[in-house]
């Protein structure tokens, strides 16, 4: 098991479960790793008392099933990196921990994204002119264009529902502006990390 933040193990020995007081009554219980802790990475969930809290664990749920579904910890660790172009070859790049989870309900809008072909649309308002986008992923303050013709996330891919971008989007880097292309998608597996500041 691993911490889904910065990837260090964390076994049943090293978990720290603190009761979480307000005003004078427990509300929830807060569960991390110690090594974790003392090492500047403070991930951590709350687990809450009232039963209406959708984490609240189920009955027959283990307590590795729980940090699991709540995200403490991780079978293995999968870094995605994706980069993208914010402005005409102005490229970010951000590499972060994914859960197996996420990465198999976005991986069929990778794969639509993958398989983008340029479209052509008209301009102008009196439509007698056209031009190619070949923008895959226009998401931000000024994508897309849709004042002329540039095509909106969600109608490029209508297949999917707004849950699966905003899964996706959590992901991508983003400048000032936003981005409209998604040039690179890589997944790293269990990668071994030192820290060295």
């Amino acid at each position: 098991m691993r911490c889904t933040n910065c990837g260090r193990p964390i076994t049943f020995e090293n978990l720290m479960v603190t009761p979480v007081a307000v005003n004078g009554k427990i509300d929830n219980i807060s569960i991390c790793s110690k090594d974790c802790a003392a090492n500047n990475c403070f991930h951590h969930i709350h687990i809450c008392i009232e039963e209406d809290y959708d984490n609240l664990p189920t009955d027959d749920m283990t307590l590795k099933e729980l940090l699991v579904k709540e995200r403490l910890i991780a079978e293995e660790i999968i870094e995605i990196t994706i980069k993208v172009d914010s402005n005409d070859a102005d490229y970010l790049i951000e590499t972060n921990i994914i859960c197996k989870e996420d990465l198999d309900q976005i991986k069929p809008l990778i794969e639509a994204i993958k398989n983008f072909e340029p479209y052509e649309a008209f301009w102008d308002k009196e439509q007698t002119h056209k031009t190619t986008y070949s923008h895959n992923y226009p998401r931000g303050e000024y994508c897309p264009r849709e004042d002329m013709g540039e095509k909106t996330v969600e109608e490029i891919y209508p297949q999917f529902d707004e849950e699966i971008f905003e899964i996706f989007e959590e992901f991508c880097p983003c400048g000032e502006y936003g981005f409209h292309t998604i040039k690179a998608i890589s997944i790293q597996v269990n990668p071994r990390k030192e820290i060295l500041l």
